[in-house]
């Protein structure tokens, strides 16, 4: 994954990168998918109304239909009163990647088993031993008795913790 920079870079980038970080990693996944909902509706606005179109208006028309206002995003859209399409596009961009292979992508079965077993009070290497025989082991074949014990063991740990 590639920083926000490689993609786009002049002074209002750096005003974001500087408050939501190089890889826009203060922003979740929600809050990433809202700005590009944003930035899409600003690219949009551009193409059909012409230059005077602003990424207010923007928030405007995107918050009639699915945005709700959250204060990250709203922070966001201020840091970009002078959005260019150049920087939206690169925006864009470096969104997407984000939100298919980075740090703001879908999580797999085992990562989300892994997480919440932590949550449940399971060790990290247990939890994803645990998560893998859980999602991946158990659909292709029998588990082997040290596979067994290591759910035995999350399952001890997870029922202490409840």
């Amino acid at each position: 994954m590639k920083p926000i920079t490689y993609y786009i870079q002049d002074a209002t980038i750096d005003a974001l990168v500087e408050r939501f970080g190089s890889y826009l990693e203060q922003l979740d996944r929600c809050q990433k998918i809202q700005v590009r909902v944003l930035l899409t509706n600003f690219l949009l606005g551009q193409e059909m109304m012409g230059p005077d179109y602003t990424i207010n208006d923007a928030w405007q028309d995107s918050s009639l239909h699915l945005l709700v206002e959250n204060e990250a995003v709203v922070e966001f859209a201020d840091i970009l009163q002078e959005l260019t399409i150049a920087q939206a596009e690169g925006l864009l961009a470096a969104l997407a990647e984000q939100c298919t292979v980075g740090n703001a992508r879908l999580k797999t079965a085992v990562e989300t088993t892994t997480d919440d077993l932590i949550k449940h009070g399971v060790p990290h290497e247990l939890a994803s031993a645990g998560a893998i025989i859980l999602r991946e082991i158990d659909g292709q074949r029998d588990r082997t008795p040290e596979e067994q014990q290591i759910i035995n063991q999350v399952l001890k740990l997870t029922q202490e913790a409840a």
